[in-house]
Parts: structure tokens; sequence; C-alpha cells
């Protein structure tokens, strides 16, 4: 990994919540990366990992 990607990544982080989310505590903010993602059908139409 690049070492300088981790600093800009907390920076870009921080701007974002600022401006899209100003009124969430840091928990909350965090908290809305927790999701999941249905991939109905995806082995049947890409077929088994390699």
């Amino acid at each position: 990994m690049f070492p300088g990607w981790r600093l800009r990544g907390r920076r870009y982080a921080a701007w974002y919540k600022a401006v899209e989310k100003p009124k969430l505590t840091d928990a909350q903010f965090h908290d809305q990366e927790d999701f999941t993602i249905n991939l109905t059908g995806f082995r049947q139409r890409f077929g088994a990992p390699k």
C-alpha cells in the first residue's frame, strides 16, 4: 500500500464529514459504512472464483 494514502484518506473523510454530514458524531459517521450488498445470482452469472 502507498504510505501516504492512509493519511490522505483520513483528511478526505474529515472533509467529507464536515461538508456532507456535519451533524453526525464521528461514531455515527463511521457506522454508516456498515452495510451489506446482496449479490443474488452472482455465481450463476459469473461462475465460481478461480
